[in-house]
């Protein structure tokens, strides 16, 4: 299967090719490199917490822009609910919960 890279912008990369189960399905994926993302958040949650304000994540652009496809971009339950998914939890730089109490 070969791949070929038609965009790159933000750190992503956007690669389409074949699906090979199904030859007439194209398939466009794409793909961000979250390691200096994730180094940088573990910098964070090991530095002081402020008092005031407290950064809680670092969120990837992949992300992001998958937000803005499925329409959650500005709904503040829906990013709540990425940020408290502990499969997400590489990227929080601080471990409590985000969002008020009681909100999903």
């Amino acid at each position: 299967m070969s791949k070929r890279l038609i965009s790159a912008y933000n750190g992503l990369k956007e690669y389409q090719h074949i699906d090979p189960m199904k030859p007439g399905d194209l398939i466009v994926e794409t793909v961000q490199d979250c390691t200096p993302i994730l180094e940088y958040a573990k910098e964070l949650r090991d530095g002081p917490v402020g008092k005031e304000w407290r950064h809680v994540a670092c969120v990837p652009n992949y992300f992001v822009d998958k937000a803005a496809k499925e329409g959650w971009l500005h709904d503040d339950a829906k990013w709540h609910a990425w940020l408290n998914d502990p499969d997400n939890k590489l990227f929080r730089t601080w471990p409590g919960r985000v969002g008020r109490s009681g909100q999903h």
